[in-house]
């Protein structure tokens, strides 16, 4: 983990930043943190497609570019980042890349939704916030995250409103239940949506 000291909070984006990865909230929360004056680098470790480069129009979002698989580790020694930052808002299965995160030892920033959900609940220096957090928000979060790291003690929830899990670090314990994933798994975006709409991918 990056030693925080005074300099910015370095925030890490890994991957294909399309929608359904969150490539409107990433830009959102961009132009949140220009305007508060926020002192955070995001970079992101990858690429945004061109069919969703109009979103991060005008944010002067740093990227990498592609890399394949068995570069990611030498892409993060490069960056050094503070924290690695799971902007989605759809929900994922599993995530390749929170597994390179959680490999490489470094605090994860994630919705709490799908695999972000289950496989970071008692991981310690993690946060989840809701997976439809406000852009304005951001700031706070990244304030308080910068906070926990430059005093070495992670307090939990960064988010108003949003409870803790128990700290139970090492344990990721898997739940079996009936229709999970039509139910549990996809519960925190299906009640923010009309119930004739249906999710749609850009």
């Amino acid at each position: 983990m990056a030693s925080l000291g005074q300099q910015p909070l370095r925030v890490a984006l890994l991957g294909v930043l399309s929608q359904d990865k969150g490539a409107r909230a990433v830009s959102e929360c961009l132009r949140a943190l220009r305007a508060s004056g926020g002192n955070v680098e995001v970079v992101l470790i990858g690429f945004v497609p061109d069919e969703d480069a109009h979103a991060m129009r005008g944010t002067s979002l740093n990227a990498t570019g592609s890399y394949a698989p068995e570069e990611l580790p030498v892409h993060l020694a490069r960056v050094r980042p503070h924290v690695v930052w799971f902007p989605a808002v759809w929900p994922e299965t599993y995530s390749y890349t929170l597994s390179e995160a959680m490999a490489a030892g470094l605090p994860v920033l994630a919705p709490d939704i799908g695999a972000f959900s289950e496989r970071l609940s008692n991981r310690r220096w993690s946060w989840q916030v809701p997976w439809d957090l406000p852009a304005q928000q951001f700031p706070a979060v990244f304030g308080a995250i910068a906070d926990q790291l430059r005093g070495g003690e992670w307090r939990g929830p960064v988010a108003a409103g949003f409870a803790s899990r128990p700290e139970v670090e090492g344990r990721y314990p898997v739940q079996a239940m009936a229709d999970f994933y039509d139910g549990a798994y996809q519960a925190p975006w299906r009640a923010a949506v009309a119930p004739t709409a249906s999710p749609s991918r850009v």
